[in-house]
């Protein structure tokens, strides 16, 4: 994501928004089950694979920079719009004449909204390597490569958190690993891309992981907030670490109207979009759950590869397609909950026959 952000969803009943109240109406019924379900995973698919065919095209208005725009001044704008949508949906269900006494409480909770400092560091690094790495590979190797963030939190949450892998998990993450070593590998056995390419998108999936991580320990730390005020100092911080970047690093865009140099109609939507992606991921993991999103990932890969193919002429390789489906078969052993291939190498061992009831004939 390059919005992987805590979710905004996860309220009471009494704080719910009009948008996830539609979802959460009729849940008994089969038929609005199944709709919600189609829908959520085509909302899902649909605004990432746009998203990432959007920031794509940018490739093709500016060969020889990359982008007609600065890419830091199109994440500033999508955190703001971020912000203002949280601001909007958390002070929706809020009478106006409790507005002051809910603002002030929103500020108190300053001390511990510190703590999402951390991620939007991460994510703004996260964020910005997103229209690198789009620039630097085709839309459905990004797709695979980005995938790395599985090895990666894996490999994280064993370090810091204890958490062992079975050996499904380890199969998952060597097919993970073949299947991005397929991608970039030629018939001769060379990279196709650059070490410093695959280094990027190595270090973009590490910062997402880590941001998981950081969430893990957050949650052990068991932080009282509620979640619309933990996006919205996540946010507020992200915009702070951008303009703090832009004024070091990137001063004339602040002056002689340099801000929005090069925008388009197609660049104000990708701010739009880069908002609702990460609202779309909410929604999914508030009212699906994490497995089906891999799933859709693995839908986003396939559907990215076809429309870049048709739409930019970028030659979808053979390898492309294997690299996918090696991708695709290792998210699906990666999220099951039980190890399968574990428990086959070394079955468990019988369990005790039942001891017979009082009075019962043996």
């Amino acid at each position: 994501h390059p919005y992987h952000h805590i979710s905004l969803f996860t309220s009471p009943l009494s704080r719910l928004t009009p948008i996830s109240l539609l979802f959460t109406m009729g849940s008994n019924d089969t038929a609005f089950y199944w709709f919600k379900n189609i829908s959520l995973f085509g909302l899902f698919i649909g605004l990432w694979t746009s998203w990432t065919l959007l920031v794509r095209s940018s490739k093709y208005e500016a060969e020889e920079t990359g982008f007609r725009y600065d890419t830091t001044t199109v994440v500033l704008l999508t955190e703001v719009v971020k912000l203002l949508i949280t601001i909007v949906i958390h002070f929706a269900t809020v009478h106006p004449s409790n507005y002051a006494a809910e603002v002030s409480q929103v500020v108190r909770q300053g001390t511990v909204g510190v703590y999402f400092a951390v991620p939007a560091l991460l994510y703004m690094i996260y964020n910005g390597l997103s229209f690198i790495n789009l620039n630097l590979f085709d839309p459905a190797s990004f797709k695979v490569l980005i995938n790395m963030r599985i090895l990666f939190s894996a490999l994280l949450f064993q370090v810091f958190f204890s958490k062992r892998l079975g050996a499904t998990k380890w199969t998952a993450l060597v097919l993970l690993m073949l299947g991005c070593a397929v991608n970039q590998l030629e018939s001769d056995f060379t990279l196709s891309a650059s070490v410093l390419a695959l280094a990027l998108v190595a270090l973009q999936a590490f910062t997402s992981s880590l941001g998981g991580v950081y969430s893990e320990f957050l949650l052990k730390k068991d932080v009282e907030i509620s979640m619309n005020v933990k996006n919205m100092y996540l946010y507020l911080f992200s915009i702070f670490l951008n303009l703090l970047y832009i004024i070091l690093a990137k001063p004339t865009l602040l002056v002689n109207g340099e801000f929005f140099a090069g925008y388009r109609t197609s660049t104000y939507l990708t701010v739009v979009l880069g908002a609702f992606c990460g609202f779309s991921t909410a929604l999914f993991l508030r009212h699906l759950n994490i497995i089906l999103k891999e799933y859709a990932h693995s839908g986003e890969m396939f559907l990215t590869a076809a429309l870049s193919s048709y739409l930019f002429a970028e030659e979808l390789h053979s390898r492309i397609v294997v690299s996918m489906l090696l991708v695709t078969a290792s998210l699906a052993l990666y999220n099951r909950s039980s190890d399968v291939i574990g428990d086959m190498l070394c079955p468990p061992p019988p369990a005790p026959p039942a001891k017979p009831h009082q009075g019962q004939d043996v």
